[in-house]
């Protein structure tokens, strides 16, 4: 999982609220997020717990734009602070000056699994050797992108087009070559605690969504 991070320019809170006119005492902060019920409501909602805040005490501002509008919010300040996935993260810093205020990837959010793959159960059935071929290139990827920072770099640059300086300072995420359940099962969990499963009585267990393959997962 990589480090992401709120990142926020210095000035932006001093220019909406002056020394001649302190932020009144309930001033909420304006924290931008890409989408509504994500997992920025997680990671955020996480930071501000461990800190003995809640998401109620902020004021999220979800554009329609998503990062991109993000990115042009905060230096205009119309936002507070952002979160910002990496590598957004390292280009707001190197493009915007912006600074990081919190990093995600500590506390109850560490290792945090961030992303994953997934079919339905009748086409990974009638698609077992598809299916396989896809798990050893993932497997020989992972490995790779785990072992090697240069590589995770160069791909980085051919495929989303950063900039070299970016992908020599940005955090990578760790590449598992396992499924472990245990972690995994922090998703839903996370979930569940921060609403965005409205209506259920408790967290999914993601057991019941998962294929076993020998080897690949560890319960």
């Amino acid at each position: 999982m990589a480090a992401t991070a709120i990142v926020a320019i210095v000035a932006s809170r001093a220019a909406a609220w002056p020394r001649a006119r302190p932020a009144p005492a309930k001033y909420h902060a304006r924290v931008g997020l890409n989408t509504p019920n994500d997992v920025g409501d997680v990671m955020v909602g996480a930071l501000l717990e461990d800190t003995g805040y809640a998401l109620k005490d902020i004021r999220q501002v979800i554009p329609a734009g998503g990062f991109p509008a993000l990115l042009k919010m905060l230096p205009a300040g119309k936002v507070d602070a952002i979160w910002l996935p990496e590598p957004l993260g390292t280009i707001a810093e190197q493009d915007l000056g912006a600074v990081p205020l919190a990093d995600f990837d500590q506390g109850s959010m560490q290792n945090f699994p961030f992303t994953g793959y997934i079919g339905t159960t009748q086409w990974v059935r009638t698609h077992a050797g598809t299916v396989a071929a896809f798990l050893r290139a993932l497997a020989e990827g992972q490995e790779l992108a785990d072992t090697d920072r240069e590589a995770v770099e160069s791909a980085m640059e051919k495929y989303t087009g950063i900039t070299p300086l970016v992908a020599d300072n940005m955090s990578i995420d760790s590449y598992p070559l396992t499924m472990d359940l245990p972690e995994l099962q922090r998703v839903p969990d996370s979930m569940f605690q921060y609403g965005l499963t409205p209506g259920a009585k408790s967290a999914y267990q993601i057991v019941n969504m998962l294929q076993p393959e020998p080897g690949l997962i560890r319960g």
